[in-house]
């Protein structure tokens, strides 16, 4: 195929995945990427004055973090500065699914600190802060960020960060995916003062979490899920999504109890609370 006419192809989404287009791309990635670096800047500098069927940027995001451009770190950390309707827009599910990730590998060791200023602010969409959060787990699990730090992170956050359920919950979330004891008892305080919305995470669920294993354990099983490492290829984190596969049969009924960390039912290969307990 044609360099210049598979990047032409990948401006949009369409049912059919781009294969051909994505491996092209692949094997001219030098010539490729000033291209998609213009497509997540355009995004990250125009904002709303973005047209409402922008696409452009959807594959670049993916092919930049498989390719390691940490040039591209700033105009995709800025989208999380957007409003709720914009950014929504914009990401759509890979807010919440896969932008930690894609955060997390473009990112350098002196990106942390641009990533808590996010993770801190109480004026961004929990969401978006969620997604910053997201980068620093995929940090550690790809071991760039240690185990004694991102835990004293989230302890700060829970004992400073309260104002916001919705985001609480990600930390406490984040809390139980990584084992981090040294957190604990300030959680268990959060249950007692009805911080933490339980319609969300009980303190029962809280309690098997944490009897669930180790933290070696926690870090086997953090790894499992490719949003909670670094992207590595497009194709394995975009072909199987539902958009490009209509024909697919997502939902399955079961009679067991599905909990929070097991895999969906719907067999996305995605943690129940990750989909369909979304």
């Amino acid at each position: 195929m044609d360099f210049t006419k598979a990047l032409e192809n990948i401006k949009t989404v369409s049912k059919a995945f781009p294969y051909e287009e994505i491996y092209c791309i692949r094997e001219n990635k030098n010539e490729a990427i000033p291209e998609l670096i213009r497509r997540v800047r355009a995004v990250s500098s125009l904002g709303k004055l973005i047209p409402e069927d922008y696409d452009e940027h959807f594959f670049a995001m993916y092919l930049l973090a498989e390719f390691r451009v940490a040039e591209a770190f700033p105009y995709l950390l800025k989208i999380l500065e957007f409003d709720e309707d914009l950014t929504d827009r914009l990401l759509g599910d890979i807010l919440t699914e896969d932008y930690g990730s894609i955060l997390a590998t473009v990112s350098a060791p002196e990106d942390i600190p641009k990533l808590k200023q996010i993770i801190e602010n109480a004026s961004f969409e929990e969401f978006n802060r969620g997604a910053a959060l997201n980068a620093l787990v995929v940090l550690y699990a790809e071991e760039q960020l240690s185990l004694a730090d991102l835990s004293e992170y989230l302890c700060f956050l829970l004992q400073n960060f309260t104002e916001h359920p919705g985001f609480l919950v990600a930390v406490v979330d984040r809390v139980s995916d990584i084992y981090a004891d040294n957190c604990f008892e300030t959680v268990e305080e959060l249950f007692k003062k009805e911080l933490i919305d339980t319609s969300w995470i009980s303190m029962d669920d809280f309690d098997e979490l944490r009897k669930a294993g180790s933290g070696a354990q926690a870090l086997a099983d953090l790894r499992k899920y490719r949003w909670n490492v670094f992207v590595r290829d497009t194709v394995e984190s975009l072909s199987s999504w539902a958009c490009f596969n209509p024909e697919k049969e997502y939902f399955a009924p079961s009679d067991k109890k599905t909990g929070r960390n097991d895999p969906c039912p719907c067999k996305s290969g995605k943690k129940y609370k990750k989909c369909c307990g979304a």
